[in-house]
């Protein structure tokens, strides 16, 4: 039996819709989701492998969706635990429910963290590093630099230096104004 254009967009769209329903709540299962779409598992999973493109796309946007809300948890982590206080001190939030919102924002952050394999701290120590740069320090050089100068009497004198020196030019000190 061949399917029409029209049945098949509107298969694939029943399935990009599940995808989206799993999207918008990760606990839900795809039989659940399914049933939210008025699908069966069976025929999502088909369409879905008709399709591998849209569901590379559809992986694609749940992936960036996830790093998005963590960089969002992140960034307004600080508020949020300041608006908690706030709310402690003027009482208009019971403390129950305060404990509950802080325990669920760090179930998300630290699921989204496992999920994008992120490590606390490495974005700072990255920022630290690229703007201080690395670490150099004077060593013993595997190179030999040679000075030769004219000497007072018609000669030449010779210095052969194992330390870094000019040789080294990113390690020169800058000039005195």
């Amino acid at each position: 039996m061949k399917v029409s254009e029209e049945t098949a967009l509107i298969k694939e769209s029943n399935a990009i819709q599940v995808l989206l329903f799993m999207l918008d709540d990760p606990k839900l299962t795809e039989v659940v989701a399914c049933e939210k779409v008025g699908i069966t598992p069976d025929i999502y999973r088909f369409w879905i492998r008709r399709n591998p493109d849209a569901l590379d796309a559809i992986r694609q946007f749940i992936v960036e969706s996830q790093r998005t809300q963590l960089f969002e948890l992140e960034t307004n982590w600080p508020k949020a635990v300041s608006e908690l206080v706030l709310d402690a001190v003027d009482g208009s939030t019971k403390t129950k429910d305060r404990i509950s919102a802080m325990k669920l924002l760090r179930e998300i952050k630290e699921d989204l963290e496992r999920t994008h394999h992120t490590q606390p701290g490495v974005e700072d120590e990255a920022h630290q590093f690229l703007k201080e740069g690395p670490k150099l320090t004077r060593v013993k050089s595997r190179m030999a630099s040679v000075e030769v100068e004219p000497t007072a009497s018609g000669g030449l004198r010779v210095e052969v230096s194992r330390y870094s020196d000019l040789i080294d030019s990113h390690l020169e000190e800058p000039e005195q104004p």
